[in-house]
């Protein structure tokens, strides 16, 4: 336990002040090299599924691979966006990263569900047996960065039973 909490604070740091990408791994079992795997993807925004869609594109899956697309959406209004709104804009974007991600090659399922994000990533990764975790930063780093990176990013890299990715926008 006291490894965890000394591994989740040190991961959870290095996530919070890196100006990149950073992938926190974590061994689930010895997989072969060819062995498909099961990917799970938090989309909170248009921005985030093309940024994460993205990352997840570029790379080289087995034959077989799997991505959840996950979005948790909330029973009130979010920033002058009424739930209705809310479910009808996360299909739309996660229509078109399953468009990309399929022509890619991985097998793509969708979830747009009211729930708090953390839990139902979290949730998904422990359904579906993932193995890795693709989830977006805000890109905020800083004196107040663990508050501020948003506690859905820091609870997924303290809490996931997996490996996790926090895909951040490369600087131009």
């Amino acid at each position: 336990v006291v490894g965890r909490v000394l591994l989740g604070s040190v991961s959870r740091q290095i996530v919070s002040e890196a100006g990149c990408s950073v992938r926190v791994a974590r061994g689930t079992g010895l997989l072969e090299k060819d062995a498909p795997r099961r990917l799970v993807a938090g989309f909170d925004s248009a921005e985030n599924a093309r940024l994460l869609t993205e990352a997840i594109r570029r790379r080289e899956w087995a034959p077989g691979s799997v991505v959840m697309l996950a979005t948790a959406t909330s029973a009130a209004e979010q920033n002058g966006v009424s739930p209705v709104s809310q479910i009808i804009n996360a299909q739309e974007f996660q229509r078109a990263a399953k468009a990309e991600l399929e022509a890619a090659g991985l097998k793509v399922l969708t979830k747009v569900i009211e729930a708090d994000a953390q839990t139902l990533l979290l949730a998904e990764a422990e359904t579906i047996a993932a193995d890795c975790i693709f989830v977006g930063s805000r890109g905020i780093r800083g004196a107040f960065n663990a508050f501020l990176l948003g506690s859905v990013s820091a609870a997924i890299v303290s809490n996931a039973p997996c490996s996790v990715e926090v895909v951040r926008q490369r600087a131009v």
